[in-house]
Parts: structure tokens; sequence; C-alpha cells
């Protein structure tokens, strides 16, 4: 167990010289991401879809929707969503093309990197979808705040948008940046927050300086906004 949160850590969170060599790094992990996920006890994808079925229960979202799922590595999202009995198309962007290759439940990929000032396919950036999911890539090391109105400029208007991010002490201060754009967007009348709720047992911490409250776990948290 203590080598799979090693090589967690070290994956998920590891700081390279270039963009090339992160994704070198996500390749070589791509055979032993969902096994070792699994072993952490990460919960993100789950989450990500409970919150997307409180929005299908309580207004009205058609199940057979169309589902656009950023950072989508393996397709776990995409996993979660078919065991629930989702019947409507999901698509998957994600910048490395081996994890891409095993999220055999999207009905289309898209290899391209999200990134501020990124130039991305036209289907992520023609207002279509009726949902945006991105679930676990919040950090500082993956997916920069700045994203954030890439993946809402993926949905049409009165589509939802449902996140995820991790509140361990190290992603503390990426978390207020990231509230403070959605309050700037809310504030803007780019969307509205709809529900926000905290899990505490988001994933196994993978050392002692990631524990919160003597917890062996993380907490995280999930929101949902609706475009306007």
């Amino acid at each position: 167990m203590d080598e799979i949160l090693n090589r967690v850590r070290t994956m998920a969170h590891v700081q390279c010289e270039n963009l090339d060599d992160k994704m070198a790094v996500y390749s070589n992990w791509s055979e032993s991401y969902e096994e070792d996920v699994f072993a952490l006890k990460y919960t993100a994808p789950h989450q990500a879809v409970k919150m997307l079925y409180d929005v299908i229960d309580n207004y009205k979202l058609e199940e057979n929707c169309d589902i656009i799922d950023f950072a989508a590595g393996t397709g776990l999202v995409g996993k979660c969503l078919r065991e629930k009995g989702f019947t409507g198309s999901v698509d998957g962007q994600d910048g490395c093309d081996a994890m891409l290759r095993r999220a055999k439940q999207y009905r289309n990929t898209f290899c391209c990197i999200l990134e501020p000032g990124a130039k991305l396919p036209v289907e992520l950036t023609s207002n279509s979808y009726d949902v945006a999911t991105i679930s676990g890539a919040l950090s500082p090391s993956q997916v920069d705040v700045d994203c954030i109105p890439i993946i809402i400029g993926a949905v049409r208007l009165g589509g939802y948008i449902v996140l995820t991010t991790r509140l361990n002490p190290s992603n503390l201060q990426y978390v207020e940046r990231l509230e403070s754009e959605m309050k700037r967007l809310e504030l803007e009348d780019v969307w509205v927050s709809l529900s926000k709720r905290r899990i505490e047992e988001f994933e196994l911490a993978t050392d002692d300086s990631e524990k919160v409250n003597d917890s062996k776990y993380i907490p995280g948290v999930v929101y949902c906004f609706q475009k306007l």
C-alpha cells in the first residue's frame, strides 16, 4: 500500500520542466492508474456523478443528455455514469493519449492540452454540451484556475458544470483562487451556483502532511453551476 501511495503522490503531482515530460509521466502511469486510484479510495468521479444525478432529479435534466468530461484520464467518470444507467453520450478530453485510449466508455475523445490560451477542437468551444465535468484535476500541478472559462465555453446556455477538487493543506491556496474565480464569474452573470458539497472522505492522504484532523482521509469538495 505504501508503494502505491508513493507512486500516486509522485505521478499525480510531479513538477516537470515541460509539458512533454509531464505527458510522459502520465503515459507511463496509464497502465496502473485505475488500480492505484482504487487503492487510494479515490471518490472524485463518483462524487461528480452523484452531483450530476442530483441535477437530473432536481432540475429535470434529461438523462440522455450530452456530457463532456475534461481531464478525463482513463474515463472513470464515464464508467461511473454507465454504472448508474446513464444513456446519453459522453465525450472526453485529456492531454495524455495513453490515458484516453483506455476510456472505452466515451463516444469521442479529444487529446489536447487544457491550458489558458490553448486552441481546442471546435467541439469543445461550441457551447453545445448539456454538461461539463472535471473531477480530480483541479490542482496547481494539473489544470490552471484560468481554464474555468474554457470549461464553461463547452456548455450550452442553461447547461451545467460539475467540478471537484481536494481540500488537503497543499491545495488550499489553489482552492482559494478557484473560488475567487468562481465568484467573479457569478458576479458577471456567467453562471450561477446551484450546490457546493464538502466530502470528508474524498481520498486517502498520500502522506502525513496532507492529513486533516488526524484522519487518514483528505476532504474534498464538489461544486455545481448552471450557465447563464
